[in-house]
């Protein structure tokens, strides 16, 4: 079995659902933190190193966590400047990292571990240095979107602000889940580019880095797009509520 470290992204402010005193990955859902959910689900993987990412009210996220979670390390993205910014973060405690690193944002608290646990599994088996999670969504606005050539072979993500009309037709997303090998993530990191529309560093350029390189990539396909609802407005925390609701439900039933 490789090693496996995990990196939960927790440092953005949450625009569209600021609150007056709490960063947004500490909004409450059913009585316990977004991250909460997060967390538990990556450390159902047990994996041997797991970061934390934290930014905006990072001394409140810190706090938790730490209380919550004693074996998790806290980094640091002192400048909001995207994903593979804060990714890049955690550079100094992985560079030396002999295995895979899991890249997960603390926003999507609907993610199962079964989930994560067959994305690695697929990984290891495609014998790739980069894999994406994706999914099908039917409301594809505000994600990524996948491209893939004409062997379906993925070939880039575009954000939906730099994606053109056509792209944005795409209905396989970005799920914000990422597994790559700590040696070529890291040293690729610093290569990204600020220039795109939001102008900063994504993490899911790495994908065309990698293939610009001769790296082998690949995304696989979760079957269930409901896991990656992302917490971005009040409105998606409620629909988040819901669904979590309606899975309580169903697992009494059984």
């Amino acid at each position: 079995m490789h090693a496996l470290a995990a990196v939960v992204l927790a440092a953005g402010k949450g625009k569209r659902i600021a609150h007056p005193t709490m960063p947004k990955v500490l909004l409450p859902l059913q009585g316990r933190p977004l991250v909460g959910y997060v967390l538990d689900a990556v450390c159902s993987l047990q994996p041997e190193r797991l970061l934390v990412v934290v930014g905006f009210r990072g001394e409140q996220v810190a706090a938790w966590v730490r209380e919550n979670y004693p074996q998790a390390e806290i980094v640091w993205q002192r400048e909001q400047l995207g994903t593979g910014h804060a990714v890049l973060q955690a550079e100094p405690l992985l560079r030396d990292f002999p295995g895979d690193v899991l890249i997960v944002t603390g926003d999507t608290p609907l993610v199962r571990a079964t989930t994560l646990r067959e994305f690695v599994g697929w990984h290891r088996c495609a014998g790739g240095v980069l894999s994406v999670l994706s999914a099908w969504c039917p409301e594809p606005t505000g994600y990524g979107r996948l491209l893939r050539d004409e062997q379906g072979e993925v070939v880039r993500i575009v954000e939906e602000s730099d994606a053109t009309p056509a792209e944005r037709q795409i209905r396989e997303v970005n799920t914000g889940i990422l597994l790559a090998q700590a040696s070529v993530l890291f040293a690729l990191l610093p290569q990204l580019s600020r220039q795109n529309a939001q102008q900063e560093y994504y993490v899911t350029d790495l994908l065309a880095l990698c293939r610009q390189r001769g790296y082998r990539v690949g995304a696989w396909c979760a079957p269930d797009w409901d896991e990656f609802h992302g917490v971005n407005t009040w409105e998606d925390l409620e629909r988040v509520e819901r669904i979590l609701e309606r899975l309580s439900v169903s697992a009494v039933g059984k």
